[in-house]
């Protein structure tokens, strides 16, 4: 058997050399950029991250900023491996924030849909099934940790409650803090079909004092299961209210779009939830009808719920607020021709910013728009360093602006 190791280990060799010189020595080929101002308040990018995508014989995602470039491959083994069940909070600024800042009280928690904070508390919520070698449960079992930032004083406690549900998993979605009161927004899963259910919780008693299934009230089989998708704040420093609800029927483990008119234009149905009032109120039709051209892009904020529907040619922006009549539609619009762009690639709303993604005179740019008008704040242009840089052709067939990211670092420096 010996014998053969030599001629197999060169044939293994031969195999894999291209794959080792090409994980081994292209990256250190590979283009870099950085996002340089253009026009506007150069202080609006200094937080920015834009994702971008360079097929260059590979595919490579790469991180820019006004510092430069990053290429997460050349770190995302290790790290990952690292820090474990935090990678994906590492990946999000604000919770990145909490583990810098507070590093104690962040220790064994890392489900970032379970925080909230304020100027005075810093809290953490996780839920898991109470009986732990059962199938489906009945109970579940609360962790609540808070800290109070004035004094510094921390307090943590288990609370055992009975769901409405039967489940296998169940995880947190969204923590608020309202007025003195703790709410809990909760996804529960039993293989195929999803609810969710709404938990108050008093912390001087330790108290529910609130539990309740989410369903649809127009739904005319109240056995039927209902799928919800929730939006919430987009930071966990911003107190939300409410919470976005989109519904779908499921039977059967299989989506079904809700048709109660028995009709089919009625594609979907949309609520907003209130969690002091306990109410559930569907929105008006015709911020439903630019949900569904938008493709997800939105932002619940406080009490305002804004919409962006874009292509290659602009964008108009919507907005509703909650127990409002009816929605302002295509309250502000821009044009790629507005732009001087030749093609807008991507739209992100964050905070009261947004972001539009596009190209101008061939060169991959960034504007940033105040939320209420649209007006330009910042222009910025993703341009090349270093000595590896793509002919413009090149650039033009192979690079593409992803995404944009507030604040955010993937990677610990």
């Amino acid at each position: 058997m010996k014998r053969y190791w030599l001629p197999v280990s060169l044939a293994l060799l031969a195999i894999s050399a291209p794959f080792v010189y090409y994980g081994l020595g292209v990256g250190n080929q590979l283009p870099e950029f950085k996002l340089e101002t253009r026009s506007g308040d150069a202080s609006e990018a200094s937080g920015l991250t834009i994702s971008a995508a360079l097929n260059n014989h590979w595919h490579y995602n790469s991180l820019i900023t006004v510092g430069g470039t990053e290429y997460p491959f050349e770190k995302q083994t290790k790290l990952s491996d690292l820090y474990g069940a935090y990678y994906y909070m590492l990946q999000n600024g604000d919770t990145r924030r909490l583990m810098q800042e507070h590093r104690s009280f962040i220790r064994g928690k890392n489900k970032p849909g379970g925080f909230f904070q304020n100027d005075d508390l810093l809290i953490y919520a996780d839920v898991a099934p109470y009986e732990s070698k059962a199938e489906f449960h009945a109970k579940a079992s609360f962790q609540i940790d808070y800290l109070d930032k004035r004094t510094g004083e921390k307090e943590a406690f288990n609370l055992i409650s009975d769901t409405a549900s039967s489940y296998h998993s169940i995880y947190i979605e969204d923590v608020q803090w309202i007025e003195g009161a703790l709410y809990m927004f909760a996804s529960l899963w039993d293989y195929g079909f999803t609810t969710k259910e709404v938990y108050r919780l008093d912390l001087a008693t330790k108290e529910l004092t609130l539990q309740r299934k989410l369903a649809n009230p127009e739904m005319i089989e109240s056995d039927k299961r209902i799928e919800m998708i929730a939006r919430s704040a987009d930071t966990v420093s911003e107190a939300s209210p409410f919470l976005l609800l989109t519904m779908y029927e499921e039977q059967a483990g299989r989506t079904e779009e809700i048709d109660p008119s028995g009709t089919a234009s009625d594609t979907r149905q949309s609520y907003y939830y209130a969690y002091q009032t306990d109410e559930l109120i569907r929105l008006p039709a015709e911020m439903e009808e630019r949900m569904e051209q938008s493709g997800g892009l939105s932002s619940l904020q406080g009490d305002e719920y804004y919409s962006v529907k874009f292509g290659s040619t602009g964008l108009q922006l919507s907005r509703y607020r909650m127990g409002e009549p009816s929605a302002d539609i295509d309250y502000a619009t821009l044009s790629a021709s507005e732009l001087g762009a030749e093609l807008i690639q991507n739209v992100k709303i964050m905070n009261d910013r947004v972001y539009v993604l596009f190209v101008k005179n061939g060169a991959h740019s960034i504007a940033v728009c105040r939320l209420d008008t649209l007006e330009r704040l910042y222009e910025g242009e993703v341009t090349q360093t270093g000595k590896h840089a793509m002919s413009p052709q090149k650039l033009q067939e192979h690079f593409k602006l992803i995404d944009v990211f507030q604040e955010r670092s993937v990677w610990p420096g």
